[in-house]
């Protein structure tokens, strides 16, 4: 079974981030303007990562996580997330999305099955 959460971007205006878990696998969608602009897998083997750099984040602290696979990056720098995307034969060929200050908290607690 999966579970969703969708979190605001502040940059790019009016974007969203999906995030998705799969047993042991997170899916970050990112959405703007009705289509998707980006899609990676945070595989079992980033999981741990990432779920680590979140709860950084949601403390004020910073780290990233590089997604090799798919060219992608999740970061934090003073608890304000930002997500890195590759796509491949589009312009730009990389996108930078920063998401809302409490996205990291959020997040954080959505990780750890407490209601937001």
């Amino acid at each position: 079974m999966s579970q969703t959460l969708t979190l605001t971007a502040s940059t790019p205006a009016g974007a969203v981030l999906d995030i998705t878990q799969y047993s042991a696998t997170y899916r970050l969608t990112g959405r703007a303007a009705g289509g998707q602009v980006f899609l990676f897998d945070l595989s079992p083997a980033y999981s741990l990562q990432f779920e680590t750099l979140i709860r950084v984040a949601a403390a004020g602290g910073e780290g990233s996580v590089m997604v090799k696979p798919w060219q992608s990056a999740v970061s934090s720098t003073r608890g304000v997330l930002t997500v890195t995307a590759s796509q491949p034969g589009e312009t730009p060929p990389q996108v930078n999305w920063t998401l809302e200050r409490e996205a990291a908290r959020e997040l954080a607690a959505w990780i750890a099955g407490e209601e937001s």
